[in-house]
Parts: C-alpha cells; structure tokens; sequence
C-alpha cells in the first residue's frame, strides 16, 4: 500500500513538473497526497454530519413559508414568525456554522497555486490525455497484429519441419529400395 502511494506520488511529481515546469521557488504548499486526504477528511465530517445538514436544508422550505407575509395556508402574524425564529436561532447558527467550516476548509485547498494551474491547464491535459489514448489504441492494434503474425510464423515453421520430416521418411525409403537385397541362400 504505502509502495502504491509512493508510486502514485512520483507519478504526480512528474505529471506536474511537465504541468507547471522547473519550479525554483519552494512554496508552503500541501503535496498532492496532504490535500487528498484533507479532503477526504473533510468528505467524511460532511458525511457524518449530513442528517443535521439535511435537516437544515428540509426545513429550509418551512423557515421560507414562514418568513413569508403572504403564507396562505396558516395565516401567522409578523409576531409569531419572529418568534418562531428566535427559538430556532441557536439550532440554525450551530448548522450553519458546521456548513461553512466544512466549506471553508475547501477554500484553502482550491484556492492553493496547484490546483489553479491545474484549472488553467486543463485543456493541456485533456488534449494530453486524448493523445495518450490514442496511441494506447494504436499500440494496441499493432500489439495485436503482431501476435497474429507471430502465431502465422509458428503455424508455418510447424507446417515446415512436419513437411521436412516426411521428406525425410520418403528419403530414408527410397534409400532403402535402393539397398540391394541380400538373400541368404547364396
């Protein structure tokens, strides 16, 4: 696992140094392998705490029907929707705050020097990858042919020594008809 990593990451190097160039300058930047896993720890605490999000987000509609004055259904005074939110306060502030500290850490990771030449290279890549799967296809195709023509060349060289090992018999009768026959009454 950790030769994986350390493949993955040597490959990265050179993607990127092919990417950005020689870079001199060191900067204080998180490699590639840091803000992946910040950003999978950051996918997890999101995920753990999507059932308050999601709630948040449910009753959203309802907090939108109440805050309007022309809410048909139940006609609730300015009052009591001022009131009603005033209790909710504290429960919204919490949900929103675990919302924009989990956004506000992505901030940071897209807002580093990598990922916006990354951004501005994209073409690059995608131009670069659709070249490399092109002579993936092409190479292929010609690995391929050279496997039939291999298995052409043993099925010919077969055929060959089957060839030479009959001529081989009809010499080796022809020489023995050709042997004088010995009789052993003379």
């Amino acid at each position: 696992m950790a030769n994986t990593i350390a493949i993955l990451e040597s490959r990265i190097n050179v993607l990127e140094n092919q990417i950005i160039g020689n870079c001199t300058e060191v900067e204080d930047v998180m490699t590639v392998t840091e803000a992946l896993l910040q950003a999978q720890t950051m996918i997890s605490s999101a995920l753990s705490c999507r059932d308050s999000i999601t709630s948040v987000l449910d009753s959203m509609v309802i907090i939108n029907e109440y805050l309007d004055p022309m809410y048909p259904e139940e006609m609730v005074d300015v009052d009591c929707k001022t009131t009603y939110l005033l209790e909710a306060y504290d429960a919204l502030k919490y949900s929103y705050g675990v919302l924009g500290k989990s956004f506000k850490g992505f901030e940071k990771m897209l807002d580093s020097e990598n990922i916006k030449k990354l951004v501005e290279n994209g073409d690059r890549i995608e131009t670069a990858s659709a070249e490399n799967i092109e002579i993936y296809e092409m190479s292929k195709a010609i690995t391929q042919n050279v496997f039939k023509l291999l298995i052409s060349y043993n099925d010919l060289m077969e055929t060959i020594k089957m060839l030479f090992r009959q001529m081989n018999m009809l010499l080796s009768n022809m020489e023995i008809d050709e042997q004088p026959v010995i009789n052993p009454e003379e």
